[in-house]
């Protein structure tokens, strides 16, 4: 399995959590290191790429020995489009998993069980905890891979005959947006970054 992680340029990141604009790059940086952090600690992960523009998330994937590809894209399936051709060139026996950068409650048990979970045979999905979203996106090895994001991808996906993974853990589900969606993953507990970041926060607002 080869993961790609899209991630947008910080100062266009996490709009909707109520906080200064510097500490929402800041948390949008913890969550992208959490993020992954995760993804590369499962076994069944062989590599994972970075697509972004931003030098400081950049610089942070390269610290936690992901690769990075610089986003020149102007949309988020584009931008997924370009990784896959770029990664699979060398992994073309590997699937691919698209996953977002905003999944800071997520573990590497998460990730692994959702793979388990799939089977790797066929196109999937994961929906986000609404249901009308989507976190991941899965394909098996030399299968095109087919992503919709974007508001109600869970539906999109599913017309693209993407199977939709209903039971994967609530990690893999929760992508954080708002600050409801950051007290549910602090719930479910934090990655250190996010956690360390979430110290110098000040008091969250409810959405």
């Amino acid at each position: 399995m080869v993961a790609i992680i899209p991630i947008k340029p910080l100062d266009r990141a996490k709009s909707r959590l109520h906080l200064p604009a510097k500490q929402r790059r800041r948390l949008a940086l913890a969550f992208a290191g959490d993020t992954i952090a995760a993804i590369s600690a499962c076994a069944a992960v062989r590599s994972v790429t970075t697509v972004t523009a931003d030098p400081r998330v950049a610089a942070l994937a390269r610290e936690l020995g992901a690769e990075v590809i610089h986003d020149e894209a102007r949309d988020l399936d584009q931008a997924v489009q370009a990784a896959v051709a770029s990664v699979t060139r060398g992994h073309r026996d590997l699937g691919v998993m698209v996953a977002p950068g905003d999944l800071p409650a997520l573990r590497a048990h998460d990730v692994c069980a959702l793979l388990a979970q799939w089977g790797g045979h066929d196109a999937a999905f994961v929906p986000d905890r609404t249901g009308a979203g989507t976190t991941m996106v899965l394909a098996a090895p030399r299968a095109e891979v087919v992503t919709r994001y974007g508001p109600d991808s869970a539906a999109r996906h599913r017309e693209l005959g993407l199977r939709p993974l209903t039971g994967a853990p609530e990690r893999v589900r929760l992508d954080v947006d708002t600050v409801a969606d950051l007290e549910r993953a602090r719930a479910l507990g934090l990655g250190n970054r996010t956690t360390a970041e979430l110290a110098r926060v000040t008091p969250l607002s409810a959405d």
